[in-house]
C-alpha cells in the first residue's frame, strides 16, 4: 500500500500551511472606507495556456503559450543550484494562482487542511518511462532526500507539496462554496504546462527532469483534491449529474501517453477482470488518478479468488486480456440459465416457493409501480406506486436473481422477498423496486416501466446494491479500510 504524505520539511508541515493561509488572508478595509468590494477568493491565472479560443487552431496557441512559460520554468531552475531549486520553482509557479482567503475559523481550517494532504499518497506514480534507473543516478545528490538511495520516490520533487496544492486544500476547506469549476480550470492548466513539458523536452538535463516530475506531480495531487472534494459535495448534497461536467478534466494526449506506459502501474489480481478496470480507469473522470492503493486494497480483500472471466474447454478459470468486451464472457458470451437464486439464509428447500405477480394489483397502480411490503399472505407480490420511501434495489442477473414476475415467467423465490421487506422496513420504507418483479414481459408494460426506471432510483429512499463480491466481505467492524475495501469491490463488481 502506497505510504500517505507525512509532515517534515520536505513535504508539508503545519506551521507552513498556517503562513500560506496567513499570507492569503482577506482584511477587510477600514469601515470608513468607501470601497466596499469584495475580491475574488481564489483567482487563476487567464491566459494563452488556457483560454478557449472559438477561432483558430486551439492546440497550437495553447502550446505555443505553455512552451514559452515552460521556457522561463526552465531558466528559473537551471540557474538555480539543487539545494534551493524547489524554492525558486515553486515561487514563479505559485503566480498561476491569487487567493484571498476568509476563514471562519483559522486554527480549524489549517488542521482540516494538513488532514487532506495528509490523505494523498507520498509520491505519485512514476512518469512514464522518462524516468529510468540510469537517468535517475545521474542527478546530483542534493536532488534526493536519502542520498545514499537514488530512486524516484527518493526524490524532493515528487515528496515536495507545492505552494498551490497547500492553498486548493484550504480553499477546499474552508468550502463556503462548491469551487469545481476554478479547480478544472486550474488542473486544466497545469495540464498544459505539463504536455509542452512532455512534448518539446527531448533533451535530458536534469532541471528538465525535474521540471517535469515537478508539474507531474502537482498535477496528480490537484486531480486528487479536486475529485475528492466533487465527491464530497456529491454525498453531502446528493448526486447532481450536471456536477459531472466539472470531472471531465482535459487529457492532452502527450498525459495520456504517458499514463499507458510505466514501470510503476501495478497488475491487477487474478480476480479482478482487466475489462472492468480498463472502463474505470479510461473514464474522463478517472484518468490520471492514482489507482495503486485501490488495487493493493482490492487484492486484500479477494486477491486470493481465482480468475473468473474465462472458463476454457479444459475447465481453467483465466483472467481477459482487458483489451475489449469481447474478450472476456462475463460481457459476452455468457449463458444465464438459472434464475433460482436463494436468500443466503436459505437452503432452498422447505418452505421456500416461488411468488409471482398478482397482474390485478399490478395494472391497478399508475407511473412506476413497486412491491409493497405491507403485511399480506405472501401468497403473490402486491404492489404500490412507488415514492421517496421505496428502495431500490440493484443485483446482478448471472447472480441469478433475474427472471420476470408473471405465471408464466420465473417469478422470485419467497425467501428474497421476505429478505427484502426485512431490509426494506429496518429503513422505514414501505415497497423496494427491483427489476424481476417490476419489469413484466407484456410489452407495454415493459416499456413504461423502463422508462420510469431513473426516476425511481433518482427518488428512492435508499438503494441496496446486491452483488456476491460485496456479501464476502465482513462489515461487523467499520473503519476506513473498510470503506475502501468496499469501493474497490464495488467499482469493478459485476
Amino acid at each position: 500500500m502506497p505510504n500517505h504524505l507525512q509532515p517534515s520539511e520536505i513535504t508539508y508541515t503545519r506551521d507552513r500551511v498556517a503562513q500560506i493561509l496567513n499570507e492569503a488572508r482577506y482584511i477587510p478595509p477600514n469601515p470608513n472606507s468607501n470601497d466596499t468590494s469584495l475580491p475574488i477568493e481564489l483567482y487563476v491565472e487567464h491566459s494563452k495556456i488556457n483560454t478557449r479560443f472559438q477561432l483558430g487552431d486551439i492546440k497550437k496557441v495553447q502550446l505555443e503559450a505553455a512552451s514559452k512559460r515552460y521556457r522561463e520554468y526552465c531558466d528559473i531552475i537551471s540557474k538555480a543550484t539543487p539545494a534551493n531549486h524547489l524554492e525558486q520553482l515553486d515561487t514563479a509557479y505559485s503566480k498561476l494562482l491569487e487567493c484571498h482567503f476568509q476563514p471562519r475559523d483559522i486554527d480549524a481550517t489549517i488542521d482540516g487542511a494538513c488532514h487532506k494532504l495528509a490523505r494523498l499518497p507520498e509520491v505519485p506514480p512514476s512518469l512514464g518511462n522518462r524516468w529510468t534507473q540510469e537517468s535517475i543516478s545521474k542527478l546530483d545528490d542534493e536532488y534526493f532526500v536519502n542520498q545514499a538511495h537514488k530512486t524516484w520516490d527518493n526524490l524532493k520533487v515528487v515528496r515536495y507539496v507545492d505552494k498551490n496544492i497547500i492553498r486548493i486544500a484550504l480553499r477546499i476547506e474552508i468550502a463556503d462554496a462548491q469551487w469545481s469549476g476554478i479547480f478544472a480550470f486550474y488542473i486544466n492548466t497545469i495540464s498544459s504546462l505539463l504536455s509542452a513539458a512532455l512534448e518539446l523536452s527531448s533533451v535530458r538535463r536534469p532541471y528538465v527532469l525535474v521540471l517535469q516530475a515537478f508539474l507531474w506531480t502537482s498535477w496528480q495531487r490537484a486531480l486528487m483534491l479536486h475529485f475528492s472534494d466533487g465527491l464530497n459535495h456529491q454525498i453531502k448534497l446528493g448526486y447532481d449529474h450536471e456536477q459531472n461536467e466539472f470531472l471531465a478534466v482535459d487529457i492532452v494526449p502527450a498525459i495520456q501517453r504517458e499514463l499507458r506506459v510505466g514501470s510503476n502501474r501495478p497488475d491487477v489480481p487474478g480476480y479482478m477482470c482487466k475489462w472492468a478496470f480498463k472502463l474505470l480507469n479510461s473514464d474522463r473522470a478517472a484518468v490520471g488518478l492514482d489507482f495503486r492503493a485501490f488495487i493493493e486494497r482490492y487484492e486484500e480483500t479477494l486477491g486470493i479468488l481465482p480468475p473468473r472471466c474465462i472458463v476454457s474447454t479444459g475447465g481453467d478459470r483465466l483472467q481477459c486480456e482487458g483489451t475489449s468486451p469481447e474478450s472476456c464472457t462475463r460481457f459476452k458470451g455468457m449463458k444465464i440459465e438459472d434464475q433460482s437464486a436463494h436468500s443466503s439464509s436459505c437452503s432452498g428447500s422447505g418452505g421456500c416457493k416461488r411468488l409471482f405477480w398478482n397482474e390485478q394489483s399490478y395494472r391497478g397502480q399508475t407511473g412506476a409501480r413497486a412491491v409493497t411490503i405491507e403485511d399480506g399472505d405472501h401468497e403473490q407480490l402486491d404492489y404500490r406506486t412507488a415514492s421517496s420511501s421505496t428502495m431500490t434495489v440493484s443485483h446482478v442477473w448471472s447472480h441469478g436473481q433475474g427472471g420476470r414476475p408473471e405465471n408464466h415467467g420465473t417469478g422470485m423465490n419467497s425467501c428474497l422477498h421476505e429478505r427484502y421487506i426485512e431490509i426494506a422496513r429496518q429503513f422505514g420504507c414501505d415497497s423496494y423496486w427491483m427489476d424481476t418483479p417490476c419489469i413484466p414481459q407484456d410489452h407495454q408494460l415493459r416499456r413504461e416501466a423502463i422508462q420510469h426506471m431513473n426516476s425511481v432510483f433518482a427518488t428512492s429512499k435508499l438503494t441496496l446494491v446486491c452483488d456476491r463480491d460485496l456479501m464476502l466481505i465482513d462489515v461487523s467492524n467499520p473503519s476506513t479500510e473498510l470503506y475502501e475495501s468496499l469501493l474497490s469491490v464495488l467499482l469493478v463488481c459485476d
